[in-house]
């Protein structure tokens, strides 16, 4: 408390009314980070300031209690107290990784006859690989049919693949040879191949076929989009 005692020359004394002084504190200014501040693609933090205060002002202009923050810089709050007193926070710096999305490639259609493999491959680059079928190599060999992707990482940043398909067709159907009456039938009306002992015959892919020499023939049949039977029964 404070107050003024005056005296004139003839020695009264007269005494001002009291005047209570307060010394207001500084206001928090402190900076809760909700999130990482290494921005990976697609990323953001968000960055608060403490609760009750009458005024917040961010380096960014923004007035709100929070910010949210996709790209890298360096971030200050000013706080303002109900007494008018300020305080600054510390600086927040953000940083924003340059790992881009892994983009796939195949090394060849992803439609396969049964038996077939695909390559789908990731990018180099990257320190770190998880397929979703649980490999972890840079690229896989796929044998069934389902979708893959990759989720690929580094600098402290993951990123996922958009996804690959592979479709295994239907295998042929297994053909049955028939004897009518001197020749030699297939089950198959088209994409026949006859083989004597095992040996493709040149020219001999009809339905039906001649046999001129004593000995085993099979039949494998090859659809339209290249897949293979399995061999008939010798006959």
């Amino acid at each position: 408390a404070y107050f003024a005692e005056v005296s004139n020359a003839n020695g009264c004394t007269v005494y001002s009314d009291t005047v209570q002084a307060t010394v207001a504190t500084q206001p928090d200014a402190s900076i809760t980070v909700n999130g990482s501040t290494t921005l990976c693609r697609d990323d953001s933090v968000t960055l608060k300031g403490p609760t009750g205060l009458a005024e917040y002002s961010w380096s960014t202009g923004a007035t709100s209690r929070s910010i949210t923050i996709a790209e890298a810089g360096d971030y200050q709050l000013t706080t303002t107290n109900q007494a008018g007193c300020t305080g600054n926070s510390e600086v927040i710096s953000t940083t924003k990784s340059s790992l881009t999305k892994p983009v796939l490639t195949t090394g060849g259609p992803t439609e396969i006859c049964p038996g077939e493999e695909v390559r789908i491959s990731a990018p180099l680059g990257y320190r770190s690989y998880s397929w979703n079928t649980g490999a972890t190599f840079q690229a896989i060999q796929a044998d069934a049919s389902g979708e893959y992707y990759v989720k690929a990482g580094g600098s402290g940043c993951e990123l996922y693949s958009d996804t690959v398909t592979v479709t295994v067709r239907e295998e042929p159907a297994r053909p049955v040879i028939e004897m009518a009456s001197d020749t030699l039938v297939s089950s198959a009306e088209q994409g026949n191949q006859w083989y004597y002992q095992r040996n493709p015959i040149p020219g001999a892919t009809q339905a039906r076929f001649y046999p001129v020499n004593e000995g085993n023939y099979t039949v494998q049949v090859t659809d339209s989009f290249g897949c293979r039977s399995p061999f008939s029964e010798p006959y």
